[in-house]
């Protein structure tokens, strides 16, 4: 009799094996992701918006440093120290925790109850101090040529003056910051004053006497500028003064007017002066409807960025005789004692809506 033979059965045995050599790589690729993750959250990250229902500024600074430690600071605010870990798309910042809503080699969000966007600061190291950057700074005129024209930049002791291409003069207080070798450079207030938030965060890439260069951080993020010096006049900061350009007070914060008891110290005077100030336009009479006029007044008092909006008098949409539209516009500028929105004894940015009822081509009510 040939008995049957036996052989050894060794392929659990292999699954087995399998295994343990899966799970060995597992653990070895999560640990390496770990790490990846660690390092390439490490360095300094610049900010200057965190978004809420809408964009508001954030000038700040964060250093994620190896020993998992960190310095978090929000310019003119405060300034937080702590310790921090990741772990596939969690960040703890002390007992906090955060989603990385995105991380590549120069951008990173972290997302709470707001959603913070940050860039990698690039290596640009300055050896002067704070106060000699600053010194490199006043009492200076620089100016960058590209195809859209010529744009200046001119800075006194506390204020700089922004000119681009297309005219648009704007006017803001000027600080330096220094973060290790880091070197800062931001705007905040406006021309009236310097007590709004900050806001235009650049970091410093070149600054001596021929060239000053540096990158933006912020809502509109554009490449590396760089500027020319040119001779400082004090003549041409007296120029810029006299055009009295219009320029909000905040880049952020504005309010609804209400009504016109809210923004003229005179409202009945403001609306009879529309009634009585209004000519008829000829050729208009079978012209009747709504027209709709909007405008921003800013923390002085000063009108800017009108729109208007015609109606029939079916709610339907219409274009009125540019000779009245021209005439609200023109009407609006000559009324005085226009206000902001006023709280608390301060008065910021507001939005003015006024409703103009038009029979008959004539004016004949105001809802203000």
């Amino acid at each position: 009799m040939v008995l049957p033979q036996f052989h050894s059965y060794k392929f659990p045995i292999a699954i087995s094996s399998f295994t343990v050599l899966v799970m060995i790589l597992l653990f070895a690729s999560c640990q390496t992701n770990q790490i990846s993750i660690s390092q390439s959250l490490e360095g300094i990250w610049l900010g200057c918006y965190a978004e809420l229902d809408k964009k508001t500024p954030r000038v700040r600074l964060f250093d994620l440093k190896p020993d998992n430690t960190y310095t978090n600071i929000i310019y003119e605010h405060e300034t937080v120290e702590g310790g921090w870990s990741a772990k596939k798309n969690k960040m703890l910042l002390d007992t906090i925790e955060y989603t990385i809503g995105k991380l590549a080699a120069d951008s990173l969000i972290l997302e709470n109850n707001v959603r913070v966007i940050y860039k990698k600061a690039i290596d640009a190291p300055f050896s002067q101090t704070k106060t000699e950057l600053e010194s490199s700074l006043e009492n200076t005129a620089w100016e960058s040529k590209t195809s859209q024209g010529i744009t200046k930049l001119l800075f006194t002791y506390e204020k700089v003056y922004y000119l681009p291409p297309n005219g648009q003069l704007e006017v803001f207080c000027w600080k330096v910051e220094k973060y290790q070798e880091v070197a800062l450079l931001y705007y905040r207030g406006n021309k009236h004053a310097c007590n709004e938030l900050p806001s235009h965060l650049k970091q410093l890439t070149k600054l001596n006497d021929k060239l000053l260069a540096f990158k933006n951080y912020g809502v509109s993020n554009r490449n590396l500028e760089s500027f020319t010096k040119v001779p400082y006049k004090e003549s041409d900061i007296k120029d810029l003064d006299a055009l009295n350009v219009f320029q909000a007070c905040s880049l952020y914060t504005r309010y609804n007017c209400g009504t016109m008891m809210n923004v003229n110290t005179q409202p009945a005077k403001a609306i009879n002066y529309y009634l009585n100030k209004f000519k008829f336009v000829s050729g208009t009479e079978n012209e009747s409807g709504f027209l709709r006029l909007r405008f921003l007044i800013n923390c002085k008092g000063e009108l800017a960025n009108f729109d208007l909006e015609g109606m029939n008098e079916e709610y339907e949409a219409f274009d009125f005789d540019k000779k009245i539209t021209d005439q609200f516009i023109h009407l609006s500028k000559e009324i005085d004692h226009w206000i902001g929105y006023e709280r608390k004894g301060e008065f910021f940015d507001c939005d003015k809506n006024m409703l103009f009822k038009i029979k008959k081509g004539q004016l004949v009510d105001i809802s203000p």
